[in-house]
């Protein structure tokens, strides 16, 4: 659950519901596509970004959802959570060795930049962040 501007939005599976404000009625936003959610966050700005299974990213904004970008890549790197943080974009890599950071660009975010130095492979693994 979210938080956004004094009024509560939910993540499931498949939609995403909000805003639940009493005495009024709440709206269900299926994802597009059938995705189906991994991970999600919200932005200070009021975005709630969703980390899709097929490695997609959904951000809802005023009532809308629209697929974000990624420069430089084909696609977004697989991960198991995402989140942001003073206007980037964290993916947590699928086997817990790295933490991907995307900066802000002019069509989205910008190609991975990886947070954790050195050779992670026998590294702790991250559950979570």
């Amino acid at each position: 659950a979210f938080e956004i501007q004094k009024k509560y939005y939910f993540v499931g599976k498949n939609s995403l519901a909000g805003p639940f404000v009493k005495g009024a009625e709440t709206k269900v936003f299926p994802y597009p596509d059938g995705e189906e959610a991994v991970s999600s966050d919200a932005s200070a700005e009021g975005m709630i970004y969703v980390l899709t299974k097929t490695n997609r990213v959904l951000k809802f904004y005023k009532g809308e959802f629209s697929y974000v970008n990624v420069d430089g890549q084909k696609s977004w790197e697989a991960g198991r959570a995402i989140k942001t943080f003073n206007g980037n974009l964290y993916v947590l890599s699928n086997d817990g060795t790295q933490i991907y950071k995307h900066k802000p660009s002019v069509n989205g975010f910008s190609s991975k930049n990886s947070v954790l130095e050195g050779d992670r492979t026998k590294k702790p693994k991250v559950l979570d962040f």
